[in-house]
């Protein structure tokens, strides 16, 4: 599996429309820095680019990707990051936007323990290393607002490598963007060895 750039200039496009959309709609969160996870994921996420599981990897069941990543992980502790966000995977004929948790390598190549290789085709998404912002009983932290909140006043995500993956291509302003804040990466870990396109909100799988 090779980077679509089309796919992923698709993608971030997609996210960019939701954003604008939930950023005249979410009065609720008039004032913090984001105003919705889609704004987070725009000014941090990043592109992770897709790769056949590796033989070291277990496939793991289907539509249990937050808890999937997480066990990955925690028997390859050090050679795995964790990041959560939007994918694009191709179902049937099409390609679809879905809510997505995954495991990446130092260099951000993907490691998805749920998808069969080739079903995920773009990923954009923000690496997570803090234990509080993981997911919990099989949701991840962009569905549980609860533990979300604190992410979208001030707490930027730190990844556990420093800067995984891609960054997204320059797109407009937010008109409420407040000056960014700079922050220290964490020191790096030895590195381990024609289809449509739904406008519609991202889904889980």
């Amino acid at each position: 599996m090779t980077v679509d750039p089309a796919l992923e200039a698709l993608l971030v496009d997609h996210v960019r429309q939701i954003a604008a959309q939930v950023h005249d709609a979410a009065t609720g969160t008039l004032g913090w820095r984001y105003r919705s996870h889609y704004d987070l994921l725009l000014e941090h996420g990043r592109l992770f680019a897709p790769a056949p599981l590796s033989a070291a990897l277990r496939q793991l069941p289907e539509t249990h990707c937050y808890t999937n990543a997480l066990a990955t992980i925690a028997n390859h502790t050090g050679s795995l990051g964790y990041a959560e966000g939007i994918a694009y995977c191709t179902v049937g004929n099409s390609v679809l936007p879905v809510a997505h948790g995954w495991c990446y390598l130092p260099d951000g190549t993907v490691q998805d323990p749920t998808w069969a290789d080739g079903i995920g085709r773009a990923y954009l998404g923000v690496a997570i290393a803090d234990p509080a912002h993981m997911p919990r009983d099989g949701r991840g932290i962009f569905a549980d607002f609860q533990r979300l909140q604190p992410m979208l006043k001030d707490v930027v995500p730190e990844p556990i490598f420093p800067t995984p993956g891609r960054t997204l291509p320059a797109g407009p302003q937010r008109r409420d963007q407040p000056a960014p804040t700079t922050r220290r990466p964490p020191d790096p870990i030895t590195t381990a060895p024609g289809l449509g396109i739904s406008a519609r909100r991202p889904r889980k799988l």
